[in-house]
């Protein structure tokens, strides 16, 4: 199974906010639902806008993390969360990651997050 990893932290006016570290796409929202729920609609946009030019989903957005982020995601507790995508979205996303199968979490960790 395959994990996308992810940093998620509050803003002072208590917003929650979470960065993929592996693709360059960040979303935010009142609470943890509400910032699953607009990651997930901004990972399926993503999707069709990138079919409707004639580009391979998620491609464009794949970034390497830094060394310190690396080192770092050892480190620490993380959560596990499931992301609720239509079957082409998470074979796209996938496909692009390398994963072994379309099954795959979000790996979020908290001890790391900060006030913004």
């Amino acid at each position: 199974m395959g994990i996308l990893r992810a940093k998620v932290s509050t803003t002072k006016d208590g917003f929650w906010e979470i960065a993929l570290l592996d693709l360059a796409i960040s979303a935010d929202g009142v609470d943890e639902v509400s910032m699953l729920q607009n990651l997930e609609e901004l990972l399926i946009s993503e999707y069709h806008f990138s079919l409707h030019f004639k580009q391979t989903p998620f491609v464009r957005l794949l970034r390497n993390p830094s060394d310190e982020v690396k080192r770092s995601w050892t480190e620490g507790s993380k959560s596990l969360r499931a992301l609720n995508l239509p079957d082409d979205v998470r074979q796209a996303i996938a496909a692009v990651m390398r994963f072994d199968s379309p099954n795959f979490n979000l790996d979020t960790d908290p001890s790391r997050s900060v006030a913004a």
